[in-house]
């Protein structure tokens, strides 16, 4: 990759970091990360499912809704030109393996080894979680045009 490229790269980023898309981005994402938070308390204190297995099955199920309020209303301009819905599902779900598995960790070692709450460690672990999945959507999974900056 070229030295402009790159600052092409690193301009397009910050640019849409501060757009639209990414205000809806991440209202989608705290509204996924809030429905999270739901199921960890439901299967944790209401049906007293193992912590680990119930961050597992939440993450999942948020990971599956945030791609689809995301392809219908943040990236909606965008899917067309990024292949089929099935495509795109994979590709989200490929990107999501470093950021699933960053958020996982993380909630084990902040929740079992420095004993903080269940529900607080999952929102630092979404947290951590949260630019590498930005930067995935973006650049993969919706594809959006980098352009050229002066």
């Amino acid at each position: 990759m070229s030295m402009n490229k790159f600052k092409n790269l690193i301009v397009f980023i910050i640019r849409s970091g501060l757009s639209l898309t990414s205000i809806q981005f991440v209202f989608v994402g705290v509204s996924c990360l809030i429905f999270a938070e739901a199921v960890l308390y439901l299967f944790v204190d209401i049906l007293r499912l193992n912590s680990i297995f119930a961050v597992i099955v939440a993450t999942e199920l948020s990971v599956l809704l945030n791609f689809y309020i995301n392809d219908n209303w943040t990236f909606r301009k965008s899917k067309n030109i990024s292949g089929s819905f099935m495509s795109r599902l994979i590709k989200f779900h490929v990107s999501r393996i470093a950021s699933i598995l960053v958020n996982i960790g993380l909630f084990a070692l902040l929740s079992e080894v420095f004993l903080i709450h269940y529900l607080l460690s999952y929102f630092l672990a979404a947290l951590v979680a949260f630019a590498i999945n930005f930067i995935t959507s973006i650049l993969w999974v919706w594809r959006m045009n980098i352009p050229t900056y002066r």
